[in-house]
């Protein structure tokens, strides 16, 4: 994306009333739902964040993370199934336990960067 940001190599999330660090080899995807936006790790742990997905969008190694679409940005290794719909359009599965779409005008894109 070349913003100049450096990616992250952690996320700091709020666990408790405590600052639990998470290493981004170790998050599966990121996903927003009635405003909040959310991390989930490869573990199934669900964190609550404090800034939208584009906030996260911009400070991710792009190599590794994709937005899907409007609701969620995946990480590569936690992408398990691809399945073509119509109008160009792709579902995914993601692991663990999400499954969403890929966004017509992002689906170019995806297809390049999941290969």
């Amino acid at each position: 994306i070349g913003t100049g940001i450096p990616y992250k190599k952690r996320i700091l999330v709020p666990v408790g009333g405590q600052i639990h660090p998470v290493r981004t080899d170790h998050i599966a995807y990121f996903f927003s739902e009635e405003s909040h936006s959310y991390l989930v790790d490869a573990d199934g742990m669900r964190y609550l964040l404090d800034h939208p997905l584009d906030y996260y969008e911009l400070r991710m190694d792009p190599e590794r993370f994709f937005r899907v679409n409007r609701d969620c940005i995946a990480a590569k290794e936690a992408v398990q199934e691809v399945t073509p719909l119509p109008g160009s359009r792709y579902s995914i599965s993601l692991s663990p336990d999400f499954r969403t779409q890929v966004s017509r005008r992002r689906a170019g894109a995806f297809l390049k960067w999941i290969r």
